[in-house]
């Protein structure tokens, strides 16, 4: 990916996502937790949701393992201390016994909080 076409700040924000894709893989979730608000909800793609510390728990016990995790055609969007990164995301995962490749189109949201991007929930699912 050409990272030159993207102005500082979004190079940022696609290291944060970068980061915490690569702590998935290594299951090192220390990492991901400093990335993700404490209120982070995780929604899969059979609409099932599970709160940051279910998550963790199903990665730890190997029920949840990334091999590998790619990212093409990222769009970032920032507005202040709000930003959006959209992107299809490409996922080799063993999900409850299943290993599967996965291409799937995601919206994340981050806020920044004294200088670091955080991933938080849709600000949309907060007013459900």
């Amino acid at each position: 990916m050409d990272l030159t076409k993207f102005q500082p700040a979004e190079r940022v924000l696609l290291y944060t996502f970068a980061t915490c894709c690569e702590a998935l893989i290594e299951k090192n979730l220390d990492t991901v937790g400093n990335l993700l608000s404490a209120d982070y909800v995780f929604a899969h793609r059979d609409g099932r949701r599970q709160n940051v510390s279910e998550y963790f728990s199903d990665v730890a016990e190997g029920h949840l393992t990334y091999h590998r995790i790619g990212i093409e055609n990222p769009v970032i969007e920032i507005k202040d201390d709000e930003a959006t990164l959209t992107l299809t995301a490409i996922s080799e995962e063993t999900a409850y016994g299943e290993r599967s490749t996965y291409q799937d189109k995601v919206l994340h949201h981050y806020e920044n909080w004294d200088g670091d991007w955080v991933e938080v929930n849709d600000p949309a699912d907060e007013e459900e």
